[in-house]
């Protein structure tokens, strides 16, 4: 920023969906004794509105609402930007420029990600081991020693169940998402990539309040014998029985009252 004295920094994402979902705003100083945001600018005005979503447990409005305010996936609107000069790309490891010296020695000793999420998950500590695994993903592809797609693949679906368990069934779906197209990019894709996240996409969705999606991914397990044991399919069966009750209950209301409730969001 030598160059450009005037250059200002306007937003900076400090986190990902998860951590914002279970972001303790009374402990941040957002909040009044009364429980009303202390800040009353425009970008307060959203943080209000998303802690109100948090408060009613409607995590995929609240997904919605994160990815408004904080993400953009668009590769050609981020290269748009870069070489208009709106953004500028750091790489907080050089400072100084990619041709610069690194700003701190390498590890001598890798970090065992997937270790460490192994033991998190094993003491029920599935939140930790969400993130845990999402690292072990982000080392494995920076360093280029993936063994294969699938098995990448694989990997996120794992990071979509323990999300699940963690009770961010959004970002669960985000991790099937990302596991679908490396599904898709792998030699088994054409068998693999209709099955493996459909368990845990019906419980995603189910969690979600989702039903009549999650209606349909029980029933295509179910009708594709896609569980992989006895456990899983009773789960399912489970998991359709609720839903079919969710949607038979909110059909009753719907047409008793003359109102819609909004189960599918």
């Amino acid at each position: 920023f030598d160059d450009c004295k005037a250059a200002v920094l306007l937003h900076y994402c400090v986190c990902d969906f998860a951590s914002f979902w279970r972001k303790r705003w009374t402990q941040l100083g957002y909040l009044s004794a009364s429980d009303q945001f202390r800040v009353r600018a425009s970008s307060g005005a959203m943080m209000s509105r998303f802690y109100r979503l948090q408060r009613e447990g409607r995590q995929a409005d609240a997904r919605e609402l994160y990815e408004l305010m904080c993400v953009c996936e668009s590769k050609d609107m981020l290269e748009e930007h870069l070489a208009a000069g709106v953004l500028v790309r750091f790489d907080p490891e050089r400072p100084a420029g990619k041709d610069g010296p690194r700003g701190w020695p390498a590890s001598r000793r890798p970090v065992r990600y997937a270790r460490l999420a192994e033991a998190a998950e094993a003491r029920g500590a599935y939140f930790d081991a969400w993130h845990l695994h999402g690292k072990a993903l982000e080392m494995e592809a920076s360093s280029g020693t993936s063994s294969s797609s699938s098995s990448s693949a694989a990997a996120q679906c794992h990071r979509a169940r323990c999300a699940v368990a963690a009770g961010i069934a959004a970002s669960s779906l985000a991790d099937l998402a990302a596991a679908r197209k490396l599904f898709a990019s792998s030699a088994s894709g054409g068998k693999n990539d209709t099955g493996p996240d459909l368990p845990i996409r019906a419980r995603a969705l189910e969690a979600l309040g989702r039903l009549s999606e999650a209606k349909e991914a029980a029933k295509q397990v179910l009708g594709s014998d896609l569980a992989t044991n006895d456990a899983e399919r009773q789960e399912m069966l489970s998991l359709l029985e609720r839903v079919q009750k969710g949607l038979a209950v909110a059909g009753e209301v719907a047409s008793g009252n003359g109102s819609s409730i909004r189960w599918d969001s």
